[in-house]
């Protein structure tokens, strides 16, 4: 059967994949500076053919990526689609620093995983790597600022492990340097282009629903994405789904009291399926996708402003996104509406979902208020799932480890016995700049719970990424390289 390999459309250089057929299997040799191409093939003509995604093992020997599969009908062709603009949320993991994996959790990783630094893979239990694996800088197998007596275990690679691969960047990144990752979080100065390369990037920019909290005041309009006009909303229109007088205590923040603006969601989608403002800017029940929340309440030395959101098992049915500055709380079960699909992999039934923000902490459905200024085991939680991709700042090892990609998520109460699943993405883009106390081991503001962390497999499809999903391209520093 005869194979062979094409240039793509968008690409009039030879194929970098080189065929070599052995009996009834057929072995694809490719650069590794390439590894963020996605191997495809078809058994049909270069123009007529259909073309899929092959996810088969592979290997790394030297500058070369190896992947050994049968010689079947529907490998006739092979091509490398070259990485125009990838969605950060089809990714497990990433993280525009440092990873770090923690030194005792097991981890099964069933998505691309990818640092535009380091990543350090050592831990004392096992870690299993289901898709490609990649760092700009080293992969090292060793722990780093976290001690422990115990070996290191091998990770286990079912894809391609890539050291000094691309970078992936945004075009803030790439014109203005990682520092501007930030911003597209941050509320965009009065002089900016909306549609200038950050303007375009911007949370705020892209939202339908903005709310501003202040010390004296809120305000709140809708708005489309991308637009000047605004539609203005009274305080009193949205108070039934937006409070600004809870507060409970943060003990990982050094017991700072949270002055927090909360979200319910429930109620939102109920105000905006026959809210006539939301009807002529979006349309007859068509909930706004994209919630800005900005609380600028000035914070002290024992008190802080952000953000939570509560009621959210159901979303409307675009999805939806939260996006704020502030760290970010999520109370109880989210974007799980299917009773015997909580605690599972199963999001058949769920809607696109993000959360945006400085930090993210995880607060089960147990979390009372009046109870988070005690010791942590007076705050027994409970079981809670999350489906959303979650993007936040972390507090980057130093002198101290940051506890790792699987403490990304933060934790307050004691969740030994008690499980929560997180179907998603993590993605970490810049340091902390609100929540910054640094990450201490369980025992002192929350003890560890078993975590089923998983990729939610609907984001590799485009019409279920969640709204104003970003996307990352290769820097052009890494092509030139090459």
């Amino acid at each position: 059967m005869p194979v062979g390999a094409e240039s793509v459309e968008w690409d009039n250089t030879p194929s970098p994949i080189q065929i070599i057929p052995s009996g009834t299997n057929v072995q694809l040799r490719w650069p590794k500076w390439a590894v963020h191409s996605e191997l495809q093939s078809t058994m049909n003509s270069v123009n007529t053919g259909a073309w899929t995604e092959l996810l088969w093992f592979k290997s790394v020997a030297e500058d070369e990526i190896i992947a050994d599969m049968p010689a079947v009908d529907s490998h006739r062709l092979f091509r490398l689609k070259a990485p125009v603009g990838i969605p950060i949320f089809q990714f497990g993991i990433f993280y525009n620093g440092d990873l770090e994996f923690n030194g005792a959790a097991i981890m099964h990783l069933r998505g691309r995983v990818h640092s535009n630094s380091n990543l350090y893979m050592g831990s004392v239990v096992f870690q299993y790597f289901y898709r490609d694996v990649t760092a700009s800088g080293a992969i090292e197998n060793s722990l780093r600022y976290f001690a422990s007596t115990n070996p290191i275990t091998t990770p286990y690679f079912y894809g391609a492990a890539v050291s000094n691969a691309p970078r992936l960047v945004w075009p803030v990144d790439e014109e203005m340097g990682p520092e501007a990752v930030r911003q597209i979080i941050q509320i965009p100065p009065p002089d900016e282009e909306i549609g200038s390369p950050l303007g375009r990037e911007r949370y705020f920019n892209k939202a339908e629903l903005v709310i501003l909290v202040t010390n004296t005041s809120v305000e709140a309009f809708l708005k489309r994405p991308y637009s000047a006009e605004r539609t203005t909303l009274p305080w009193l229109a949205i108070t039934n789904f937006v409070s600004t007088n809870k507060t409970f205590v943060d003990q990982r923040e050094v017991s700072k009291t949270a002055l927090t603006t909360e979200f319910d969601v429930g109620r939102f989608n109920n105000w905006a399926a026959t809210n006539a403002e939301v009807a002529s800017v979006l349309g007859v029940g068509v909930a706004p996708s994209i919630v800005y929340i900005a609380d600028q309440r000035l914070p002290s030395s024992t008190k802080f402003a952000v953000v939570r959101v509560v009621n959210g098992r159901v979303l409307a049915e675009r999805g939806l996104t939260v996006a704020t500055p502030n760290p970010l709380y999520t109370l109880g079960h989210f974007n799980q509406p299917t009773t015997a699909h909580l605690g599972t992999t199963n999001t058949a039934d769920t809607r696109p979902a993000s959360l945006v923000c400085d930090a993210y902490t995880l607060l089960s459905g147990a979390f009372r208020d009046q109870s988070s200024s005690g010791h942590y085991i007076t705050r027994p939680a409970s079981n809670t799932t999350v489906v959303a991709a979650i993007v936040a700042g972390n507090t980057p090892s130093a002198a101290v480890y940051s506890g790792g990609a699987n403490n990304l998520p933060r934790l307050l109460e004691a969740w030994s016995t008690r499980t929560y699943t997180l179907n998603g993405s993590l993605v970490c883009l810049y340091p902390s700049a609100v929540a910054t106390n640094v990450f201490r081991n369980p025992g002192v503001y929350y003890n560890a719970p078993t975590r089923n962390i998983y990729f939610d497999f609907n984001f590799l499809d485009p019409a279920r990424l969640p709204p104003g999903t970003p996307q990352v391209g290769v820097s052009r520093r890494s092509e030139l390289a090459h």
